[in-house]
């Protein structure tokens, strides 16, 4: 990386340099692949073809972000210009005030220099922040997009490194890191890994401006909601993101997932837990994977996703959706003894009896919108029992949108204000999962763990306080 100006000597290979010209303050690419030449003769001679078109991140901060034209003249110098000035080159002064190709290739033709051929770069300050490169951690774990075809079937097998070979769009962005944290199909997936993963992020946390794992999707938002438990209040953004079909596929959505994710981990508005996935950004503790086969793998349950993105452009839901409130917290304690299940018809209630050696919580997916059977006692006695021991029972529904509301019907109510009953609301079962195990983790008081369970974290519900306003 070389700034050249001829007013400033400055030469840089490891960041960005700055220097005046015709008393513009400007900073230039961050590429090794460029001839620049100024009037004092200093330049960087290497082959520009392999440059062409390219969006490269080039400035200190937003103001610059401006459409910049370079000239590649018959004697293949190169001239940069802006749309106000042409800045001091080897052939002339003149400020160029359109950049229209007939209009400037007839106003040089008055100084004899023709024009060889004419390049049009939108500059952006993707990955540049505070006058540096961004870097980012590319985390590999696994997953469909790691995989390549085997005797037995599909199988992780592709480095961080490798994968990021794939996609060329994003190797000017910023710089990159790897690291395999491990290379397991996310069936396998386990809390111990959520934590190896919670782990290298913490212990690379002040390194990088941003962490991306790539993560296969039958898990991936149970690990995203974990993380967003064991990491609160990050300023910076953690990614995950994966495909539905192998990076060697033809047609594998991974290259498109993987540009995406680092764009948006480049975004200076970026932080905490997301899920990038099908052009849309997710977050953490909402996701929740709807289709096997299809490339938009994921919704956004229950909550807007936080943003959109359309070729190179972040469309954000809202504003302050990722505001960060507080510093940096992290966790490092998770209790698993949590089960999920899932009433059906005639399933008996002594099954809580049966439970009760293995677990510490469950997470009971009942009916509609709330709906316990009541016929013989049923499950009355036996929720009532296992808090009397000192357990959790966590109340969600198996009807993905729309949440729950023990209020509505008789068959639910009886559970409404039941002491040491929590509502899951309108959270997804895997934020549940989640929360619980760190929740369980963080006390063994069910008064603390009430308190707990009932913060709002990453958006994982919607505080009643937001119905009230809406009603009034």
């Amino acid at each position: 990386m070389i700034a050249v100006s001829s007013s400033c000597s400055t030469t840089c290979t490891g960041g960005i340099c700055t220097g005046m010209v015709n008393g513009i303050c400007w900073a230039i690419l961050r590429h090794p692949t460029l001839r620049l030449c100024t009037a004092s003769n200093s330049c960087v001679t290497t082959s520009y073809r392999t440059w062409r078109s390219r969006r490269l991140p080039i400035t200190r901060d937003s103001r610059w972000n401006l459409s910049w034209t370079l000239f590649l003249t018959k004697t293949k110098e190169v001239v940069l210009c802006h749309q106000q000035s042409l800045l001091k080159d080897s052939f002339t002064e003149k400020r160029i005030h359109r950049l229209c190709f007939s209009r400037l290739e007839k106003h040089l033709s008055r100084y004899n220099k023709a024009l060889y051929r004419l390049i049009f770069c939108k500059v952006c300050t993707i990955g540049v922040h505070g006058g540096r490169v961004k870097k980012l951690l590319l985390m590999a774990t696994g997953g469909t997009i790691a995989s390549v075809s085997t005797e037995s079937g599909l199988a992780p097998s592709l480095s961080g490194e490798e994968l990021l070979a794939n996609v060329p769009l994003v190797h000017d962005l910023c710089e990159f890191d790897f690291k395999q944290v491990m290379n397991i199909d996310s069936t396998n997936m386990r809390p111990q890994n959520w934590l190896q993963i919670r782990d290298a992020i913490i212990e690379s946390y002040d390194a990088y401006d941003g962490f991306i794992i790539l993560h296969g999707t039958d898990t991936m938002a149970y690990t995203a909601a974990a993380l967003s438990y064991l990491i609160q209040n990050s300023e910076k953004p953690i990614v995950l993101t994966g495909s539905q079909q192998p990076m060697a596929n033809p047609f594998t959505d991974a290259k498109l997932n993987l540009y995406h994710s680092v764009l948006y981990a480049l975004d200076d508005r970026s932080a905490g837990v997301v899920v990038v996935f099908g052009n849309e950004v997710i977050a953490g503790t909402r996701a929740h994977k709807q289709r096997t086969l299809s490339f938009n793998a994921f919704t956004s349950m229950n909550y807007p996703p936080l943003a959109h993105i359309r070729g190179n452009k972040i469309i954000r839901s809202a504003p302050n959706q990722e505001q960060v409130d507080g510093g940096l917290t992290t966790y490092e304690t998770l209790n698993t003894r949590v089960i999920v299940l899932k009433l059906t018809p005639e399933l008996n209630p002594s099954i809580f009896y049966l439970l009760k050696n293995d677990y510490d919580a469950i997470v009971l997916e009942t009916f509609g919108i709330g709906g316990i059977p009541s016929y013989d006692g049923s499950y009355e006695e036996a929720i009532t029992d296992w808090i009397a021991s000192g357990r959790t029972v966590v109340i969600t529904t198996q009807v993905p949108e729309e949440g729950l509301d023990l209020g509505v019907y008789e068959v639910g109510r009886t559970y409404q204000d039941m002491p040491g009953v929590l509502s899951g609301d309108d959270m997804t079962t895997e934020a549940l999962v989640a929360k619980t195990m760190w929740m369980l983790g963080q006390t063994s008081d069910q008064r603390e763990q009430e308190n707990l369970f009932y913060q709002v974290i990453c958006n994982d519900r919607i505080p009643q306080s937001v119905d009230t306003e809406i009603c009034e």
